[in-house]
């Protein structure tokens, strides 16, 4: 059994929920802070067990797993080989797509992999846990680096958060969610014709986002507009309790509220101008863990 010490970090979407799923621009980074790692152990873990099973009788449908790798790994789970992780389960920071990540590394085929067969796989993966996937969450993991995604075009990128007076927070709010029910509200929002004009909006002020951030030229005053929207058209999404938190902020000047993947329970993330002092008035630092 080879590559069981190494990691499969977390994920962050910095900007870009929901727009990646029907093709839109988006932002993701690693988040080492929580991680999977292959490990061996004496108990046996039946789901990791039905994924691998699942992607067995798909085999067909992927661009580079070997069928051979993928039984021999199905035979190690189950003589006690465990992924063990940290990433806390429906918190928006990659559970699955670290779970596909660290299968992936061990069942691809010993062939050169290009990105969009990397995406086709991640995509078909990730599916079984969401329905509907982007396949960014797994190639973040996968290649532990900041990726943007445009469309079918994925690149890898470099970006700064320093460079961009940018300090980025991850609150858990600890209440658990399911992404797949998410996933389909808005994908059934966006039939209604209101909801798509403001949903448009909040992609064009993302992707501008996106623009400045990978120039090093960054307005905060464009993550205010996203939080604002956000808040308004994903309302029905975020909890009770953090919404006095989200509100609260948008009329503080240095630090917005946003989503941190598809909203409902999990994380949420903080963005701080780094130029202003961070809101201990509104939400402790204690609570959130630094990116």
């Amino acid at each position: 059994m080879k590559n069981n010490s190494q990691i499969f970090p977390g994920k962050i979407l910095l900007f870009g929920e929901y727009s990646v799923i029907h093709g839109g621009n988006g932002v993701a980074i690693p988040f080492p802070a929580v991680y999977a790692q292959w490990k061996n152990s004496n108990v046996l873990d039946y789901k990791l067990i039905s994924f691998l099973e699942y992607l067995e009788r798909n085999h067909t449908s992927f661009s580079v797993i070997s069928i051979e790798k993928l039984k021999t790994l199905i035979g190690e789970v189950k003589n006690g080989l465990q992924l063990y992780s940290t990433i806390p389960f429906g918190a928006g920071l990659g559970s699955s797509g670290s779970l596909c990540a660290a299968v992936y590394s061990k069942v691809k085929k010993d062939t050169s992999v290009t990105s969009p067969m990397l995406r086709n796989d991640f995509r078909i993966m990730e599916n079984y846990f969401h329905g509907s996937s982007s396949g960014l969450d797994p190639l973040v993991s996968f290649l532990n680096a900041p990726v943007q995604s445009n469309g079918d075009i994925i690149t890898q990128v470099k970006l700064s958060l320093d460079a961009n007076h940018l300090k980025a927070y991850v609150y858990n709010t600890k209440l658990p969610r399911e992404t797949k029910p998410l996933v389909q509200w808005y994908t059934e929002a966006r039939m209604e014709e209101t909801f798509r004009t403001k949903s448009n909006k909040l992609e064009r002020i993302n992707n501008e986002i996106i623009q400045t951030l990978l120039e090093d030229n960054l307005v905060f005053e464009k993550i205010a507009e996203l939080s604002a929207l956000q808040f308004e058209i994903f309302k029905p999404l975020i909890p009770e309790i953090m919404r006095p938190v989200w509100e609260r902020l948008l009329s503080y000047r240095g630090a917005k509220m946003k989503l941190c993947g598809a909203g409902g329970g999990g994380s949420y993330l903080l963005l701080v101008d780094s130029r202003f002092p961070f809101p201990t008035e509104i939400i402790s630092i204690s609570e959130c863990i630094a990116v």
